[in-house]
């Protein structure tokens, strides 16, 4: 048997296990609709006003309690239809992917050609599609089981319901038998003791199932939990409340997988829209107290000043961070973490610290906040309020501590806090992503002098990256007047001003070479993306009339071209500045950044006739000439105090001259008269001031400025581009 063959016998028994024909749906076991109609049927059904008395009233109770079960029933078969529905599409999802991977395997196989390495060849594919099939298999069990324990959890439900008494023996009195609320109170309290105590991880599994019910309209609030729901919650705030931290931990650890049940109450217990009543007291803890109903050996720990309990929060934390993320949504115990991180980070010992082994300090502070960072800072909600201080928090003085101080992980763990606002459809990542952005523009002299002589993208690299990768998508925000992404991010700056934040931002992404690459080629792309805008709205509308949001791009391109020079000129002064370079130094130091420019501009331009010649020469073109000495200013000790601005004079007439060639190329023609015949191409199109050889570049400039000159709109535009130039130019001012 070949390789291919045993693959698709493999294939086969793994397939024979999804069955035949159409999945069965949960409509089947829906009567919702017909439960929720008799339910509202029985509310007309109340005594009225000719029907008074104690035999009114036991009715009136029983028909209330009627429709309450009724309810229950209703929304029981909606959450069980909805399972089955579950089961049926994870069925479909199987077989759909199983017969994509055969489609796969069998036509890789086809493609291999004849030789004495088909066979191994064959074999490599049967191994892969092996892999995927085994991939595909596990997500369908994993996916089964889980729909598995919510199913039964829904049983216990149902049970519950079914044990319903609606009068006391004798048909009068109270209405309601709590013998069924009864049981699933003791139910809960016994899955939760056997958990905790014994560790017996079929009795957390049973706790989990039901917390995994709690829905997101429940974590929201808009809807209450149910009884069960409610009763393990309960039980899982009574039985640890006199927990130590240590004893939970090793409560956690006991129960492997199932753990995660006490990170999962936690976040439960302290959500503000989840109520839950006291095992003990019967009473609901007030919003402003819910971080009350954690065990107080954790509130303690939480709470404490400055660097205390620093292994107890390593153990909260990891506790934390083995829960599952979706119940960590502005909880209490996540905000309050954040604010012992931030605490933490206040204490004198740690400011003195760099969290490098043999400098005198105790690098195991380090390991803890990142541990908080981790965990906690999963919560991106509670991110956006520490460090916008919504919630009365001193986000900029979070910020400046994280970002001065030297992480023993370089800066990954404090990266999190950061890099998921990526995400601009969520709109308190933006928000966020402002926050962060204007403190680093405001912020950059000190961030690329950390004590005095050292760059953040130096002493914390993961950070910087998490910042650019963060802050990518809102680049045409920080330049535009109308962005084509519209979020809640706001310009750093008035696009009118020399926009010194903007500038200060660049500056400091560009201290982490890879992370200044990627920021600066995604900010040079759209940068000529913006030109490619503007030009082909001036071809549809030379007049530059009436009102559209692409007259903005041209300038806008010119705004974020000056801000990427600025804030390399800036982090190449401050090189200097940091390392107190002679004029040697300095004018070495300098190459390396034009050579870096120069670099990325080379990765961008697509290559033309001339392959990397012309890649080369356009990159080359605008970036200017090579640092010269004479452009250097001294302080009296003999140190560089400024590399000067001269030298991207040149490279600022390329870039005009450039965005004029990216309009004029919507209207010039082969035997304009404007042109000379030397710069068009074989193929009659105009060439690009890559192409250009630099004796003919006056004439070539020249001439596109004669050929346009009957555009008198579009002229003023390129002219403001200049002038855009003129006054952005250069580092903070």
């Amino acid at each position: 048997m070949g390789s291919i063959d045993a693959f698709l016998a493999t294939w086969s028994s793994a397939r024979q296990t999804y069955g035949e024909g159409t999945p069965q749906t949960g409509a089947q076991y829906d009567n919702s609709s017909r439960l929720t109609a008799l339910a509202s049927d029985l509310e007309g059904a109340a005594p009225g006003s000719r029907w008074t008395g104690s035999a009114a009233d036991n009715y009136g109770a029983v028909k209330t309690e009627h429709r309450r079960v009724i309810g229950a029933l209703a929304d029981l078969d909606r959450r069980l239809a909805t399972e089955v529905d579950n089961s049926a599409r994870s069925v479909d999802a199987g077989r759909r992917n199983l017969e994509e991977l055969r489609t796969w395997v069998i036509d890789a196989a086809n493609s291999v050609p004849p030789g004495k390495n088909a066979e191994t060849l064959r074999m490599a594919i049967a191994q892969k599609g092996l892999a995927q099939l085994q991939e595909i298999v596990q997500q369908s069990n994993t996916e089964s089981n889980a729909t598995a324990q919510r199913i039964q959890a829904l049983k216990g439900e149902f049970e519950a319901l079914g044990n319903q008494k609606f009068a006391k023996e004798g048909g009068g009195g109270d209405v309601l038998d709590d013998k069924a609320a009864e049981d699933t109170k003791k139910r809960a309290e016994e899955d939760v003791e056997q958990a905790l105590k014994e560790g017996d991880k079929d009795a957390a599994g049973r706790v989990q199932a039901v917390l995994d019910t709690i829905t997101p309209e429940q974590l929201s609030g808009a809807t209450p939990l149910s009884a069960e729901q409610s009763a393990y919650l309960s039980q899982m705030q009574h039985q640890q409340k006199d927990m130590s931290v240590a004893d939970l931990k090793a409560a956690e650890d006991r129960l492997g997988d199932n753990g995660r049940i006490i990170g999962d109450s936690w976040q439960l217990m302290t959500n503000d829209d989840i109520d839950f009543p006291n095992a003990e007291t019967g009473q609901i803890a007030p919003d402003e107290k819910k971080f009350e109903n954690l065990p107080q050996s954790v509130q303690d720990a939480i709470k404490s000043p400055g660097l205390l309990h620093d292994r107890q929060m390593s153990d909260i934390a990891a506790i934390v961070k083995d829960g599952d993320a979706k119940f960590q949504n502005g909880t209490e115990i996540d905000r309050e973490m954040m604010r012992k991180a931030d605490r933490m980070m206040d204490a004198p010992l740690f400011e003195k610290s760099t969290g490098q082994p043999g400098d005198g300090s105790r690098p195991q502070y380090d390991v803890v906040l990142q541990d908080i960072f981790d965990s906690a800072g999963r919560d991106h909600q509670i991110v956006h309020d520490h460090i916008t201080g919504t919630h009365g928090d001193d986000g900029q003085d979070f910020m400046m501590d994280v970002s001065t101080h030297e992480w023993n992980d370089d800066g990954k763990a404090a990266g999190g806090l950061f890099e998921w606002t990526k995400d601009a459809n969520n709109p308190i990542a933006a928000e966020t992503a402002n926050v962060y952005a204007e403190f680093l523009g405001r912020e950059s002299d000190n961030l690329l002098a950390i004590d005095g002589n050292r760059q953040i993208g130096d002493i914390n690299p993961e950070l910087v990256k998490a910042f650019s990768n963060g802050l990518m998508p809102y680049q045409e925000e920080l330049v535009e007047e109308n962005p084509s992404v519209d979020t809640a991010f706001e310009p750093l700056d008035d696009l009118g001003s020399s926009m010194d934040k903007t500038k200060g931002l660049f500056a400091v992404i560009d201290s982490q070479p890879d992370a200044a690459r990627e920021f600066n080629e995604a900010a040079y792309r759209k940068a000529l993306a913006m030109q490619e805008s503007f030009a082909q709205l001036a071809r549809e509308n030379p007049g530059l009339t009436g009102f559209d949001k692409r007259l903005d791009d041209l300038q806008s391109s010119a705004r974020m071209l000056s801000v990427i020079d600025g804030g390399m000129h800036q982090e190449t002064l401050s090189n200097i500045e940091n390392g107190k370079m002679n004029a040697e130094q300095a004018l070495e130091n300098a190459k390396q950044s034009h050579e870096f420019k120069k670099d990325i501009l080379r990765s961008i331009f697509s290559y033309g006739p001339g392959g990397d010649l012309v890649t080369n020469s356009m990159a080359d073109l605008l970036a200017g000439r090579e640092p010269d000495p004479a452009d250097f200013r001294f302080n009296p000790d003999g140190t560089v105090s400024d590399i000067g601005l001269s030298q991207t004079q040149l490279s600022v007439q390329h870039q005009i001259t450039n965005a004029q060639y990216t309009v004029a190329n919507q209207f010039i023609e082969q035997g304009n008269p404007f042109i000379d015949p030397q710069f068009f191409n074989a193929d009659g199109s105009l060439k690009s001031p890559g192409q250009i050889d630099p004796g003919s570049w006056s004439q070539y400039d020249a001439q596109l400025t004669a050929a346009m000159a009957q555009y008198t709109q579009i002229n003023s535009m390129l002219g403001k581009f200049a002038d855009t130039f003129g006054l952005i130019g250069g580092p903070q001012k």
